[in-house]
């Protein structure tokens, strides 16, 4: 980490920086890819001292919106709301300006589970606040499915978006459907 400030301190463009290491930073947090939370924790402080706690405020909000997010769904899922569908769901509630995210809005017909699911979510996390706006970002989920491909039914993991999810689920009723039917069916955005 002190090798990353010193270097740090060579740059000019400070700001341009900050975008770019916000953008891989929030892809490590949301996929859970970041080597060490305290490494991460410690770099944030390091550039903190270097550059005034507005520097890095989003990027400690950042940090705070997955651990609340984590503690959010651990309450949820001890409430066994979920046991009834065959998916595991794990959600991230990140605060509005704080993400490098695209800010439109992506949504589709989810398959049944995932809908029900997700609608069981939005109303305990309106329950618990109130006053607050609950946007989907669809097209930032990622989804590991275990699929039984084949006449034999060989078993598969395989991780998609949550749009190649919605397709995929289309096959668990039916074995050939058209290009216009998924289309008609998802309403996935293009």
């Amino acid at each position: 980490v002190d090798k990353i400030i010193c270097i740090f301190r060579l740059i000019q463009d400070k700001d341009r920086f900050e975008g770019f290491y916000k953008s891989s930073f929030s892809k490590r947090l949301l996929n859970n890819k970041s080597a060490s939370d305290e490494a991460e924790k410690l770099l944030i402080s390091k550039l903190k001292t270097e550059c005034g706690c507005q520097y890095t405020q989003k990027l400690e909000v950042m940090m705070k919106d997955v651990a609340l997010s984590g503690d959010f769904m651990k309450r949820l899922k001890a409430l066994n709301y979920f046991k009834r569908f065959p998916i595991d769901l794990n959600v991230r509630i990140l605060t509005t300006g704080n993400w490098p995210l695209d800010g439109n809005m992506t949504l589709c017909n989810l398959p049944k589970e995932l809908a029900d699911s997700s609608r069981i979510l939005t109303d305990y996390y309106m329950q618990k606040h109130t006053g607050r706006i609950l946007n989907w970002k669809l097209n930032m989920g990622q989804v590991d499915m275990r699929a039984h491909i084949g006449n034999q039914g060989k078993k598969y993991e395989i991780t998609m978006t949550t749009y190649q999810a919605c397709v995929a689920m289309l096959f668990n009723d039916r074995e050939k459907i058209s290009f216009e039917d998924i289309n008609q069916i998802t309403q996935i955005p293009s």
